[in-house]
């Protein structure tokens, strides 16, 4: 589910100015957030990392193992939306739904090829280091702010 360059992009950018690096939390909110941005349309709420191996940073292993595994196995649930964690690799597959991400700690990069797909309703984009993430809010005037 490609776009073209002539489409424009449909979903909203939104960006923490805070740092996981210094506050692992952080998807408390943004998965807070993700719930107020809910429309009828929405389906899953996908927490977006570059490797699988990345949701140990975010999440405790020791005291998340059991939220981890429902990520991963998409069996956990708000108000009827899917909540799920998907890699950069394994989103491809699963890029059929109307979907809100919460970018975790990915780089420009990363973030950047997200453009490619029609499915986002919006993006929640969360750093590990704020300069990880410069080149994509230099390149998205349309990014919105969370303090």
């Amino acid at each position: 589910m490609a776009l073209s360059n002539n489409i424009c992009l449909k979903f909203m950018k939104y960006y923490i100015n805070k740092e996981g690096i210094t506050d692992n939390s952080i998807w408390k909110e943004a998965l807070k957030y993700a719930t107020s941005l809910i429309t009828e349309n929405t389906e899953r709420i996908v927490f977006y990392f570059s490797k699988k191996e990345k949701i140990e940073v975010w999440f405790d292993k020791k005291t998340n193992k059991k939220l981890i595994d429902e990520l991963w196995s998409g069996n956990k649930t708000i108000n009827n939306i899917i909540i799920c964690a998907e890699t950069e690799i394994t989103y491809k597959k699963s890029a059929c739904y109307n979907d809100i991400v919460i970018s975790m700690g990915c780089m420009s990069s990363v973030l950047n090829n997200l453009n490619q797909y029609n499915n986002i309703e919006n993006i929640i984009a969360i750093p590990w280091l704020h300069s990880y993430m410069e080149d994509w809010k230099r390149n998205n005037n349309d990014i919105q702010i969370i303090e």
